[in-house]
């Protein structure tokens, strides 16, 4: 899986900033890892995951009693260098978060948990998730570069639960 993870990663050209973001299943709680290959001036500014459009019709499972399976678990930082600007609200049965950074610059990594939930009707038990069942969610990422110039783009998770948000090439 690392080799076709790597040649799909080569295989789209980027000409600037790009934003890496994998999902891990995990139990209780699943992890989303993000990690900027921006060279300065530029850096993440703002990160929108989007489970719309997901193969399970995923959700975020946050709080107990709502339209998740099982076990819930609120939004939590985990792991990495990148700062928040403010936390998050995350309701139960959402399908976007939205995270704005204060400082998210290149080469740093920002994780969390949560829990998903698979509301597909042919899902199998709705607590696990394959990686194939993210693949056709998305990431939208803004980019601040100098001036403050901002641009966004868009990836969307493969079966291998990782999306690759990269400024195109233009020439």
């Amino acid at each position: 899986m690392q080799i076709a993870l790597l040649l799909a990663l080569l295989s789209t050209p980027a000409c600037g900033p790009t934003l890496e973001a994998v999902f891990i299943e995990g139990a209780p709680r699943d992890r989303f890892d993000l990690i900027s290959h921006a060279e300065a001036p530029w850096q993440v500014s703002r990160v929108e995951i989007v489970l719309e459009g997901s193969a399970g019709a995923l959700i975020f499972d946050t709080a107990e009693g709502g339209p998740g399976r099982l076990v819930s678990q609120p939004f939590q930082t985990s792991a990495g260098e990148a700062v928040l600007a403010e936390v998050p609200t995350l309701a139960d049965g959402a399908r976007r978060l939205v995270l704005r950074f204060e400082t998210f610059e290149g080469g740093q990594r920002f994780g969390f948990t949560t829990d998903l939930d698979d509301t597909s009707p042919s899902g199998a038990i709705g607590t696990t998730i394959a990686g194939a069942e993210i693949a056709g969610a998305s990431v939208v990422a803004t980019f601040t570069g100098p001036d403050g110039a901002r641009v966004r783009q868009r990836a969307s998770f493969d079966a291998s639960a990782t999306a690759r948000v990269a400024m195109p090439c233009t020439s």
